[in-house]
């Protein structure tokens, strides 16, 4: 009798465990090999496979402005072994244009774990040295002035637009593919300005351009003289970056995915290629990243009407 009541206490502990992992985890990659976010999730999940004990494999899925890959996470097993990188675009693109999933209900947001780091920029040899100061002169050169981002749409457009609104004065978007065309365009003296992530670091540094500001609320370590859009008193926008699952995966799964990930976000690997973007780390836990997710969707949504993007019903 006394063995069957301790095996009684033990069962459910024991069906409260799961093994996982027991076999490779694919991650999907929104876009190309070799860019930012390319670079950043291999370092990661090379920390976290360790922690893991199993290979994480990345595979790129670019497309659809960086949605493909979550059309093909919202179709697999909720199993853990399938997982991908999660952006704020999740809840811009589906007020833009129809998409094949709902971002609140077709995702499993399992944690957050760094912030992009995004600047309004000008050429060092500007006139400008503070972003009053092109606020000033775009307000006597009424859409005189044309700044550069990676794509309509975003915080980036989103920053500028509020900015631009509160100030009342105009100045014109000039939208580029990616992040590499929307930089040399400010270089080549094609745009006057640029707010666009931080792929322009290597010539902030070197002397090539001048941060005017960054769109956070918190200044970056590594640029602490440059104020944020906060302290400037504009409307902060962030674009926190994590990594999510499909809905309804195991919340044991879930727990161990978090702390594998979170103990992968200290690994020198990880930090190195964030240094070399300058770019914070920005953890989230789980309950946080899908809060705020949530929370975001409404304001999103606002965001893309105030510049004039929403879908045509």
């Amino acid at each position: 009798m006394v063995c069957l009541f301790l095996l009684s206490i033990a069962l459910p502990a024991a069906f409260g465990q799961v093994k996982f992992p027991t076999r490779p985890i694919s991650f999907l990659v929104p876009y190309p090999p070799g860019g930012t976010v390319d670079t950043n999730f291999r370092a990661l999940t090379e920390a976290a496979s360790k922690v893991l004990g199993q290979p994480i494999v990345c595979v790129n899925k670019p497309g659809a402005s960086g949605t493909l890959a979550s059309v093909s996470l919202k179709t697999v097993k909720p199993d853990g072994y399938t997982l991908s990188a999660g952006f704020v675009n999740h809840l811009i693109i589906p007020h833009m244009e129809d998409v094949a999933f709902d971002p609140l209900r077709d995702f499993t947001y399992i944690i957050g774990t760094h912030c992009t780091t995004i600047g309004i920029i000008v050429g060092a040899d500007s006139p400008w040295k503070t972003l009053k100061d092109l606020v000033e002169y775009a307000r006597q050169n009424p859409n005189e002035i044309k700044y550069s981002t990676s794509s309509p749409g975003g915080v980036h457009h989103f920053a500028m637009e509020e900015i631009a609104r509160k100030e009342r004065i105009k100045w014109k978007i000039v939208p580029y593919p990616g992040s590499a065309g929307a930089l040399t365009a400010l270089l080549g003296g094609h745009v006057q300005a640029g707010s666009q992530a931080s792929a322009w670091a290597s010539y902030a540094f070197s002397g090539k351009i001048r941060v005017l500001a960054l769109l956070g609320s918190e200044r970056n370590r590594y640029l602490p003289d440059v104020p944020t859009l906060k302290e400037l008193g504009y409307t902060p926008w962030t674009s926190p970056v994590g990594i999510i699952g499909p809905a309804h995966t195991d919340e044991r799964v879930v727990k161990i995915l978090h702390d594998s990930f979170k103990e992968g976000m200290n690994a020198s690997v990880f930090l190195k290629t964030l240094e070399s973007m300058i770019i914070d780390p920005c953890y989230m836990s789980t309950a946080d990243y899908d809060r705020y997710m949530r929370e975001s969707y409404p304001r999103f949504k606002e965001a893309v009407q105030m510049v004039g993007l929403e879908k045509r019903k």
